[in-house]
């Protein structure tokens, strides 16, 4: 029995499917970069903006109910080593006891920029209503408004 070349059956890929996959695969993922990248800053951003929300309505419930018999707020700092969100009992930042200071360093991409009053944001004891009011703007990579927290006369804290 002779072979001729209807007879042979090839197994396997050519040289040129395989290269026509590998650069179907390099399109694909040269397009999903940027989808990933976008989907990670808006995950850091709303990470942040449930943190800050968090730690106000915390603040807020506990000067409310009289924790410790205690007012509670929340102070934001900008700082040259990264934000921080400093949750706090007492009637204000300076006259805190630091024993209960509870503190969220923001990711190094992300800052805040805000419209308050103060960066002091202490609820009264028993009403919760807040010394500062204004917006919070959360921001990946100085980007002016991501997020916008807001925070009224009657303590609603809001996101926008």
């Amino acid at each position: 029995m002779t072979l001729s070349a209807k007879n042979i059956r090839n197994y396997g890929f050519t040289l040129i499917e395989l290269l026509m996959v590998i650069g179907i695969f390099m399109v694909l993922s040269a397009l999903s970069i940027p989808i990933y990248t976008s989907w990670q800053e808006t995950a850091q951003v709303d990470n942040t903006e449930e943190e800050i929300v968090k730690a106000l309505r915390e603040a807020k419930i506990n000067s409310q109910v009289g924790l410790n018999n205690e007012a509670h707020g929340v102070y934001l700092t900008s700082a040259e080593n990264g934000d921080k969100i400093i949750s706090y009992q007492g009637v204000t930042y300076a006259l805190r006891d630091p024993e209960f200071d509870s503190e969220y360093l923001l990711d190094e991409s992300i800052s805040l920029a805000f419209d308050l009053s103060s960066p002091d944001i202490n609820f009264s004891l028993g009403l919760g209503t807040p010394s500062a009011t204004g917006t919070i703007n959360i921001n990946y990579n100085d980007e002016q408004g991501s997020q916008v927290i807001s925070i009224n006369d009657l303590g609603i804290i809001g996101k926008n």
